[in-house]
């Protein structure tokens, strides 16, 4: 069993192997402006494709905690899909101004952590 184990991952290493020599031989015939094109096109993919797992994780984070409150309090179905949508749409405005290269915003995003998570004192009079 461990024998044939590792012939299948000798086997897909010698695949992926042979897919990287293909590779590396079409990059090297690729003129100037196609590798630039081809580069930018790589780097568009991998930002895209970070942006759409970022926000399936916070949809599986956010149905987790839904459905475990959605079960304690024993919710309607369609009250447990609106307050999916809900707390998503928070989670996700809330990264946003975390994640944000804006300096107001990051500023905006604390000044509510800090209101939201500071109890209020009450005056003392002497």
């Amino acid at each position: 069993m461990k024998a044939r184990l590792l012939g299948v991952v000798a086997l897909l290493f010698d695949y992926f192997r042979k897919i990287c020599t293909v590779a590396h031989d079409q990059f090297l015939s690729l003129s100037r402006r196609r590798l630039l094109v081809s580069i930018t096109a790589g780097v568009l993919a991998a930002l895209f494709l970070f942006w759409f797992v970022d926000k399936v994780i916070y949809y599986f984070l956010v149905r987790s905690y839904i459905d475990q409150v959605a079960d304690v309090l024993d919710l309607n179905k369609h009250l447990i899909n609106a307050l999916v949508l809900l707390s998503f749409l928070a989670v996700v405005f809330f990264a946003n101004l975390i994640w944000s290269f804006s300096k107001q915003k990051r500023l905006a995003q604390s000044l509510i952590e800090t209101t939201l998570q500071r109890p209020r004192r009450a005056a003392v009079a002497f």
